[in-house]
This record gives structure tokens, sequence and C-alpha cells, in this order.
């Protein structure tokens, strides 16, 4: 029986189907897997061999989820307008709202792979450690949830456990393993603010989502890494300027020619700054250079459709994924980045006769095709560019995650986690500690590295200023910066002179920052976690970055935690029988 065989059958009694778009039925070599624990040397000037394996698999709702009329997507609004719609039945409702019931998945008769929502999964090993990537395409994901074992830290330890049943001796560890959401606000509201998804919708996600992450484990092989950036460019800004300021040539398709993104808050200078870079990975097997999966990091809110919108979608990640699987072959992995005040730079549907899902898909492909243009361009990029650079010498990859202890300043956030389910717009995240203590909650910040690379991600749409800071701080050949990672706290504002201009967009213009910003001080909490975490995963001194920082003492407490401890905690109990919705 192969291991992808063998791995079905172990965790067969907690999954459900897994329908795939990635080759599940190949086995690997007999006795490959043990490979991981040996990799061979490189010199500094060869190509590093890692091991790579990735999956895609669909997290679709069921037709009689849909069809029961309470399965709701996410992102625009507040609330569901249906009293105890959650948890909790009540009288009322909260004014002004207008449900967003799903009525069928957005797809395509011409591209089948990049309708609907899925979770996508990418593990790279160095002979010695794996890491793993996977990302959720709902609107939001928590830690945990008080509705049973559905949240991040239990996928990421179920995962372990799924793993471990096959290869017993696999190096790795929940902490090992970074599950984030794509924030689509197309897609299922796995939040509970808008209505929410059914308790059975949240068990299918964490089952297919655990398959994911062991079938990309057990499907690695030998293979190489490139790493590839472009300018997204933001309409504007003269992105070539800045490209002129880092010694680097411009063209057209570095931005100005179409830029990519705008700046939710561009007039003020105090946010003037922009995370508008695209980062690539592309992995490439040793045996017959067939692409294993091409990676794109990039940071523009998901949110090409309006509210209007009721057909469940991933919004244009998914269809950029689709795209890159199809020009690339292996599977195509596009991960959000900061999201904070970052918006596409939408297009529109050429075809006016369009309407409903055409015209939804046709707006989708627009804005997914000029991203992944942008992806291309990149990868095609000559040495002489500088933007494009193979991983060379000793493979060496790392990621640990970091618990943070933050007190929530936002009164209403509060309100909807203990009470809103009573109007339709009851957040699901779990009430006990470490997640929640009174007004305490508890979350994580992520740091690793794939050869000189910096992994950080944060639990939320973190303003850019956050890895803006990383990034000055820390030299490194390259950044990955995941938001939304491991659970969604929304907007983190960082720094507190940014506040200002949020506030005035919130009284101007009807800006959500504000509303969906839980704490003044996480910001900077999480810029001192990102700091500690990248001192730890380069140079194994925690203190390295952390210590330049004077501000990032008031958040000591958290450097006294050691890496790792938000997976210790126990499982949240199953009370899928009491809620269902």
């Amino acid at each position: 029986m192969s291991p992808l065989k063998r791995l079905f059958s172990a965790v067969a009694a907690m999954c459900l189907t897994v329908p795939s778009t990635a080759a599940l039925a190949v086995p690997r070599a007999s006795g490959e897997r043990h490979l991981v624990r040996a990799a061979g040397a490189t010199t500094a000037s060869q190509p590093a061999v890692y091991y790579v394996g990735a999956d895609v698999v669909s997290i679709d709702p069921t037709p009689a989820m849909i069809a029961a009329g309470t399965f709701y997507l996410g992102g625009y609004g507040l609330g569901s307008g249906a009293p105890g719609q959650n948890i909790v039945p009540a009288p009322t409702t909260l004014p002004g709202i207008t449900p967003r019931a799903a009525i069928g998945l957005l797809s395509s008769a011409t591209d089948p792979g990049a309708h609907g929502v899925h979770t996508r999964a990418m593990a790279i090993g160095d002979g010695t450690h794996v890491i793993e990537f996977a990302q959720i395409e709902t609107q939001g994901y928590f830690d945990a949830y008080r509705q049973g074992p559905y949240g991040t830290e239990e996928i990421r330890r179920d995962a372990v456990t799924a793993i471990k049943a096959v290869d017993p001796g696999a190096p790795i560890t929940a902490a090992q393993i970074l599950v984030n959401s794509v924030h689509t606000h197309g897609g299922p509201d796995t939040v509970g603010a808008w209505g929410g998804v059914p308790t059975t919708y949240l068990q299918l996600i964490h089952d297919r989502t655990v398959a994911a992450l062991a079938s990309a484990y057990l499907q690695m092989q030998p293979a190489t890494l490139e790493f590839a950036t472009v300018h997204a460019g933001v309409v504007g800004e003269n992105n070539c300027a800045t490209q002129a300021a880092q010694g680097l040539p411009c063209y057209p398709a570095d931005g100005d020619g179409d830029p990519l993104m705008t700046n939710q808050l561009a007039e003020t200078s105090t946010n003037s700054g922009m995370d508008d870079e695209m980062r690539i990975l592309q992995a490439r097997s040793i045996r017959n250079n067939a692409v294993i999966v091409t990676y794109l990091n990039y940071s523009a809110h998901p949110t090409v459709l309006g509210a209007d919108n009721l057909y469940v979608t991933a919004d244009y990640p998914g269809v950029v994924s689709g795209l890159m699987a199809h020009l690339y072959g292996g599977v195509g992995f596009d991960q959000v980045a900061t999201l904070g005040r970052s918006q596409p730079n939408r297009g529109s549907c050429a075809n006016a006769a369009l309407t409903g899902a055409a015209m939804q898909r046709c707006t989708l492909d627009n804005y997914a095709q000029r991203v992944a243009a942008r992806v291309q361009y990149a990868l095609s990029s000559p040495p002489a560019s500088g933007r494009v650079q193979m991983l060379t010498g000793a493979p060496s990859v790392g990621l640990s995650s970091y618990l943070m202890l933050d007190v929530s300043t936002n009164p209403l956030l509060n309100g909807l986690i203990y009470g809103g389910a009573a109007a339709g717009a009851g957040i699901y995240r779990a009430l006990n500690p470490p997640w929640m203590s009174g007004a305490v909650i508890g979350t994580d910040s992520y740091s690793g590295h794939i050869g000189n690379i910096l992994i950080s991600g944060g639990p939320g749409e973190m303003y850019p200023q956050i890895v803006e800071t990383v990034r000055e701080t820390v030299p490194a050949a390259g950044y990955i910066s995941v938001g939304t990672a491991g659970d969604f706290l929304g907007y983190i504002i960082e720094p507190l002179g940014a506040y200002p201009a949020v506030v005035m967009a919130t009284i101007e213009d009807g800006s959500d920052n504000l509303l969906f910003n839980d704490s003044q001080t996480l910001g900077e909490r999480l810029t001192c976690s990102l700091l500690r975490g990248a001192g730890d995963t380069l140079a194994a001194n925690a203190k390295l970055y952390w210590k330049t920082r004077t501000t990032c003492q008031l958040f000591r407490t958290d450097l006294l935690l050691p890496p790792g401890t938000d997976t210790e905690f126990p499982s949240q109990p199953d009370l899928s029988t009491i809620i269902t919705h």
C-alpha cells in the first residue's frame, strides 16, 4: 500500500472524503519519506536540495448547507439580521443589516479547479526539519473555537498525529506548521460575525485541512527552490523611484504601467508605506525538473468582488492559484500577506452583457490575470535583474509559533465575542484561557526561515508598518509575511501615530479599520514578537533584534514564554451536539 493510501486509512476515522486536485494517487518511491532525514550536502554555490510537497483539497460546503439558507458569507457589514442565528436564541436584531446567505458556489466550466474554496498546503524539509504552510479559503479562522476542536491549534496537532501514523519518526511538530485564512469577503463566515456557518462545516474544514497537510508532507520529494520578487505597484505612487532607491532597474511591469494595489489611507503621511512586494517561491523536482508548487505571497485584500456577490468564492487568490497551476503545473498557492489598508486596484468585466455569476467570475478573472502576469514576469526575469535567486548551499528550514497575551481595548468586539450571537453577529472564538480571559486575549505570531529568507506571520490584517520595521531591523536575503496567521483578530494597526488618520477615515469615509481593531497595543506587541522570532530562527538569539526596540521592554512577559507554548493547551471540548450553528 502506498504512503498516501496508508495516510487516508490512518485518518479515515476523523477525515471526510477529500476531493483533491493534486496527484494523490501517485505513490512515492519506497522508503523515500525517510530521505527527509538524510539530505545530501551541497557547496555554497550549488543549488540547495530541499524536500518539497504540496496539495490542495476542496472545502466547499455541501449542497444541503447551501440549501438551508443559513450558510453565510463574511466580510461586509455586520451580522445576519437573524436573532439567535449563531449560538444563543434571543429576540433582538442589529439595525440596518443586509444578510448575505450563500446561494451557490462561484464556478466556471472552463476552469473547474479555481472555483469554490479550498485548503492549500505546502511542506518544505531540509533533511533534519520540516515546516508546513496551509491556507484555508474562508473569511477568517481562529486558533480555537467554542463549538469544538476545530481551530488552527487542533488542526496543527492533528496533522502531526496523522503524519506520524504513517511515518512515526517524522521530524515535525505542531509549532512547525502555520495555518492561516485567506480573508476572502466572498468566503464562508467561519468567524461568526456575519451570520456564521454550521458547526458541521467547521469540522469539515478541520478534517480536510489535516488531510491536506499530511498529504503535502507525504508527497515531499527532492527539489530546488527559486525565490523571485517584483513590485505590484500602488496607485498614485512612483514605484520606479522606489526601485531606483534600492539600486534596481525598473520596467513598466514593476507597477507604474499597471499598479495592482491602492492604499486605503493614501492621503496621510503616517500611513504612506505599502507592502507591495510580490514574493514568489517555486519548487522544481530534482527528478524531472517538473514544478511541484508555485507559491505567491501578496498583500492585496481579497475583495475584488463586492457585497452584492452571494456566491462562495476565494476571491482572486483562488483564481490566481489556479492560473499558476495551469501555467507551471503542480500546485498553485497564493497566500495573503499584510492586508492592512491594502486594497486591490480592481478592474471590471469587459463584457457588459454578462450578469450574475458569469459577471462575477469575469471580474475576478480580469484582476487575477493581471496578478498572474506579474508572477510570470518575475520568474522569467534574467539573473542580472536581481529579481530571481536560486537557494544555494546547505538547505535549512525552521518555524515556530509564539504565544502573545494582550488586553483588548475594543468594547464593541468584546461585546460581540461574549454576546453578539443574540443579534446574529456572534463571534465563534473560544472563551476559555489562554484564548480569552476577561479582556485578555491569547493569540500567536510565527517566525521561521527557508534558507536566509525570513518568515513572519501575524494573527490578523497587519498594517505594513509592522513588517517594514522587521525588514529594516533584520537583514535577510528575502522576506515572506503571512497575514491572518493562526488566528483572526481583525486589523492590527501600528504605530500609535497611525491612529488619528484611521479615526478620520472612520468618520469621513466609513472605514471599518477602527471598528475591527481589537487592541491599540497589539501592533507594537506583534512587532516585538516578530523581532524576537527573527532572532530565534536566524541567529538562535531571541534578544538580538528584540532589544533594539526600546518599547519591547513593555512586553517582556511574552519573551519569557518558550516558543511553541501556544500548542500545549488542551483541545476544545466537542460541543457539536449542543451548538449546531
